[in-house]
């Protein structure tokens, strides 16, 4: 299936690195108590994560692309590795582009990440 990333209607898909969409499960709000049968019993609600790393892109088009992530929480639209194509509410963590270099008159950004933690 293809890669999809739309945040708050802007696409990122075609910015994402080669393996560089991680999706991981969060567990919140988890509890564990063991009977007196020794079974250890766990309840917990499970949560999505998404790790994004960018490739190298100009200062016009990261710009564009923090400005989708300002609005939080964020509708993000992806296809999830388990359930196929979602539409969820995320929270917003940690965007920052790398390194910064100067190309002409065009300033590029040597990538960008952040991660994205389901409401």
């Amino acid at each position: 299936m293809r890669a999809k990333l739309v945040i708050n209607g802007v696409d990122f898909t075609p910015w994402i690195l080669e393996e560089g969409m991680e999706q991981y499960e969060l567990t919140r709000q988890e509890r564990s108590v063991v009977g007196l049968d020794g079974i250890d019993y766990r309840a917990g609600v499970v949560k999505r994560g998404i790790s994004v790393s960018l490739t190298r892109m100009k200062d016009t088009t990261w710009y564009s692309l923090l400005g989708a992530l300002q609005d939080r929480p964020a509708a993000v639209e992806y296809i999830d590795d388990t359930m196929g194509e979602m539409r969820k509410l995320f929270y917003v963590s940690a965007p920052s582009a790398t390194t910064r270099m100067v190309r002409g008159n065009t300033t590029y950004f040597g990538g960008g990440s952040f991660t994205l933690e389901e409401k």
